[in-house]
């Protein structure tokens, strides 16, 4: 369930990526840009970057699940 959760939030947040013209990221950049490209531009709210921090603190947290 819980992979399903991080996978499902990392395609929305490519996918999100991909419509500001950033193809190809890797999954290591994915807050920096999603951070520089829309939280601080205004595009998406500040609290979805905080939902996406607080996703892969629990995937360290508890590991592959």
């Amino acid at each position: 369930m819980c992979r399903g959760i991080i996978e499902v939030e990392k395609r929305a947040v490519r996918d999100a990526l991909k419509l500001e013209g950033r193809e190809k990221i890797a999954e290591v950049e994915l807050v920096k840009f999603f951070e520089d490209d829309l939280i601080s531009t205004g595009k998406i709210p500040a609290k979805f970057l905080r939902s996406l921090n607080t996703i892969i603190e629990a995937k360290k947290h508890y590991g592959e699940l």
